[in-house]
């Protein structure tokens, strides 16, 4: 249509699927796509973290399911559509189905896909993850926080909740996007990949961006053993270290991919019964919603994993709090 984008593309996410990660390689190749005919607009930065950090994405999307004049963020689209006529528009929102999944109603989801789809042709991509390890890696991710956690057994009693409301936030955005692709999460990261394919991107400059996505250290990766002992017993290693280990400094050091303990491995928390428990669950909570592709990719796969365990101060040698230390004076520097 003249005047407006020629496509639309809304990558949601999930969480914890590699998002920040993704959105990093947009951003480093803004100039780039937008010669190729992609823009990756500036609209709708969240501050926070990412923008800290030079990263661009479109969670302030999200302010647009807020209560508001349906007018008004008509015409917020529309503003952003005519910046970018006759380009494709690549968008990347987590936050999207995040809101939905944690207080949201639909209509403001509906609402907003509707008139999205009424600026241009849209395609919704969504990389989704089997519950329990979904699950798994976010209370991982939310150690990393200023403010006490509970217990894993409480925690995952409690998200129980948030989980059938995001396989309903799922049925939704399949039952009322024109088109909506799901893509499997790989732990490998080879998913992003499959990302790149769907928005179109043309074949020399996606080669470029695979070839740094397998290059480039994982953002924000899942916690690994050896730095949830340091989390959960700071004092202990910060007695070894003879220095204190401040929580910011590990956050920034993880967020960048910049803390690797040699020897090191997943933290397991959940255990194969609980695994199994939230696994069904999610299931049946995907039929009813009617979210196909969560059935389908995950239907039949067997859930097997080790006994839960909160690793011990003694799992770090010697020359893991050395290297912690060293870390910490460079990131100081």
């Amino acid at each position: 249509m003249p005047g407006r984008p020629r496509h639309l593309y809304l990558h949601c996410g999930w969480p914890r699927t590699g998002t920040t990660t993704i959105q990093a390689l947009f951003t480093r190749h803004r100039a780039a796509l937008a010669e190729a005919g992609i823009a990756y607009p500036l609209d709708w930065q969240m501050t926070g973290r990412d923008e800290a950090m030079g990263v661009v994405n479109q969670n302030g999307l999200a302010r647009l399911l807020e209560p508001a004049d349906g007018t008004q963020i008509a015409d917020e689209l529309r503003r952003t559509g005519e910046a970018h006529r006759g380009e494709a528009v690549l968008m990347s929102s987590e936050e999207l189905i995040t809101w939905r999944a944690s207080r949201g109603s639909r209509r403001p989801l509906k609402g907003l896909l509707a008139s999205l789809q009424e600026l241009a042709p849209l395609t919704c991509v969504a990389t989704i993850r089997r519950v329990d390890d979904f699950l798994s890696s976010f209370y991982l991710h939310h150690m990393l926080g200023e403010r006490p956690l509970l217990g894993p057994q409480h925690y995952f009693q409690q998200m129980r909740a948030y989980m059938d409301r995001l396989m309903t936030a799922m049925g939704e955005l399949e039952a009322d996007s024109e088109e909506c692709v799901h893509i499997r999460y790989k732990q490998s990261g080879a998913h992003q990949e499959d990302i790149l394919r769907v928005v179109d991107i043309p074949a020399g400059l996606r080669e470029q961006m695979v070839a740094e996505l397998r290059r480039k250290p994982r953002l924000n990766a899942r916690l690994s053993k050896k730095t949830v002992a340091v989390l959960l017993h700071r004092e202990a290693i910060a007695a070894r270290a003879d220095m204190p280990i401040p929580s910011e400094a590990l956050r920034r050091m993880h967020w960048a991919g910049e803390l690797n303990f040699g020897d090191d491995g997943p933290c397991e928390l959940l255990g194969p019964d609980l695994r199994r428990s939230l696994h069904d669950e999610a299931l049946e909570a995907a039929r009813r919603a009617g979210f196909h592709a969560y059935v389908e990719f995950f239907g039949n796969d067997e859930i097997s994993a080790p006994e839960a365990s909160a690793p011990e101060p003694e799992l770090l040698l010697d020359e893991d709090v050395d290297y912690l230390v060293d870390r910490l004076a460079e990131a100081q520097r």
